[in-house]
């Protein structure tokens, strides 16, 4: 029992000794791109960390100067926020690799100008108990239109805190001495503790007193460990929390503003469209109503021309039919001429006589009329011609067909004396001279020496 005791102790006294020794190993640098900048210009904050095989919770504290905005570069897939001035990067797992860095970029939109210098705490658990290296300070000089610097941090002189930095205003040269913030106030919301005792010291004389005592004590101050780890990682959960709920109501004000872009895109997008849709309708429509216009006028131009071509061909065609009727009229008037001013003119042609009628034949059968011939013509035309020619009413003027000829007559006489009569009427009120007597028996033409013998006249 007293021997497992004693390598119990043993193992707590060689990782007591190895933890101390891991912390008093941690090393931390920084540095910025730049020493030098004008304000709102950007610069690049490097932090690197030599833990060597440290695990566990981990935190890195900075209080920035006022006026100075932080984003995260690359980070060792810690949680990077910024609270007012306070810049936080907590693990709740650190990198397994001995050494890590990390990058952020500081914005000086808002800042003051002068020589500012940055220091922190880097933060981490080793055996159950929390423990502090610091973040060595970096200083760094912004310029604005009123401060200008020529000499940066000239240090040596009284106490080591104390900077001498030569800033150029625009009222002269003037001496600025500054100190440097104590690690302890910039990490203003880690612990102040830091150890105080050497490690190996405390487990010798722990392994002096009494086994019961020192066991009870272990056992008491293991308990304190976890509570206060369980506290450091509730806490760095919490705060791990906070800033991801930060980011992300960050990222969902940021989705909603993209959106509503989007959506004010697309509403003009789609006005536009709307647009180009009703302008294409327009000209559309402009260009149906000029093409139907087109149309329309060359089917009235193709109408017009019909027209006038119909009315072109329909006076060709009366003009034809004029001067052939005129051919016509002149013809029948010629041959109406040469007629004898007998009663009963002599046939245009020769004309089959047929004999006279036997003596003793009933006069009842036959019924012999006569009119007076007022043209005659080869072929058949209108009864217009003669009743233009000689102002006789067309409906009072018949014609017949006999011996090749087309006949043309008015009045229907029984009597051969009476047409005679009617004949020098026409040549006298018509200017019809050479109209003559024609002779019909119920109707079909025959001579009038046929006729006056059959009617006994």
């Amino acid at each position: 029992m007293k021997s497992v005791m004693k390598i119990a102790w043993s193992i707590v006294f060689l990782s007591a000794i190895v933890a101390h020794a891991c912390a008093q190993n941690v090393k931390i640098s920084q540095s910025f791109s730049d020493s030098k900048i004008d304000a709102g210009k950007k610069v690049v904050v490097t932090i690197t960390i030599n833990k060597g095989y440290i695990s566990g919770i981990g935190k890195i504290q900075q209080m920035l100067p006022k006026g100075l905005e932080a984003k995260p570069i690359d980070v060792a897939k810690g949680t990077f926020s910024q609270d007012d001035r306070m810049v936080k990067i907590i693990w709740l797992a650190l990198p397994d690799q001995p050494d890590f860095t990390v990058k952020y970029e500081l914005i000086t939109r808002d800042a003051e100008g002068g020589s500012f210098s940055i220091n922190g705490k880097f933060s981490y658990m080793v055996g159950g108990e929390k423990r502090n290296a610091d973040i060595p300070p970096a200083r760094i000089l912004i310029e604005t239109a009123d401060v200008k610097t020529d000499i940066l941090s000239i240090s040596g002189e009284g106490d080591s805190k104390e900077t001498r930095t030569l800033i150029s205003t625009n009222q002269g040269l003037k001496e600025v001495k500054t100190t440097a913030p104590d690690p302890e106030e910039s990490a203003a919301t880690t612990s102040q503790e830091t150890v105080t005792a050497d490690a190996g010291d405390q487990a010798k004389e722990e392994a002096e007193k009494p086994k019961e005592d020192k066991a009870d004590k272990h056992k008491a101050e293991k308990d304190a460990a976890k509570k206060a780890e369980e506290e450091a990682r509730v806490k760095a959960e919490k705060e791990q929390a906070e800033a991801e709920a930060k980011r992300k109501a960050e990222e969902a004000a940021a989705h909603q503003a993209a959106e509503e872009k989007e959506a004010a895109r697309q509403t003009e997008a789609k006005k536009a469209e709307e647009e180009a849709k009703a302008e294409a309708k327009r000209k559309a429509d402009e260009e149906a109503a000029h093409k139907a216009a087109e149309e329309e006028a060359k089917a009235r131009k193709e109408k017009e021309a019909a027209a006038q071509l119909k009315a072109e061909k329909d006076k060709a065609e009366a003009e034809a039919k004029r001067k052939a009727e005129e051919a016509a009229a002149k013809e029948a008037a010629q041959s109406t001429e040469t007629a004898t001013d007998d009663d009963e003119a002599p046939p245009a042609e020769e004309e089959t006589v047929r004999p006279a009628p036997a003596p003793n034949k009933a006069t009842a059968e036959h019924i012999i009329t006569y009119g007076v011939q007022i043209g005659a013509s080869k072929s058949k035309i209108s009864t217009s011609v003669f009743s233009n020619k000689y102002n006789i009413s067309a409906d009072k003027i018949s014609v017949v067909h006999a011996n090749g000829w087309y006949k043309y007559y008015v009045g229907n006489y029984k009597k051969f004396s009476e047409a005679s009569v009617q004949r020098g009427q026409l040549a006298k009120n018509n200017g019809v001279n050479g109209a003559f007597v024609i002779a019909f028996d119920k109707g079909v033409y025959i001579p009038v020496t046929e006729a006056k013998a059959l009617s006994n006249q």
